[in-house]
């Protein structure tokens, strides 16, 4: 299994309710329905709230490699990413499990 971790941090500007942030991150959440090969789905905000903490994080796992490979492209990711990308900053980590 090919695990995808991403960690999101808010830009300072935004805020956890704002509404381009709920949409945003209810499209990438409904990705589970929308893509191949997806085997496991979780995400959450953090509830500690440290300086140095993320503020939402997901963990998806994919079947395989195939599938974690069009999983990058594919056009629902690309435009929840682009929104995204307005509002948030993110690391990832892909690892094999």
């Amino acid at each position: 299994m090919i695990i995808h971790l991403v960690l999101i941090r808010l830009k300072p500007d935004v805020a956890r309710d704002d509404p381009r942030v709920t949409e945003a991150l209810a499209e990438l959440v409904a990705l589970r329905e929308r893509v191949e090969g997806v085997v496991r789905w979780e995400h959450g905000w953090d509830f500690v709230r440290r300086p140095i903490s993320y503020d939402f994080a997901l963990v998806a796992g994919f079947a395989s490699r195939p599938h974690f490979d069009a999983y990058g492209p594919h056009p629902a990711h690309q435009a929840v990413a682009a929104k995204l990308r307005e509002l948030v900053d993110w690391v990832l980590c892909d690892f094999e499990a």
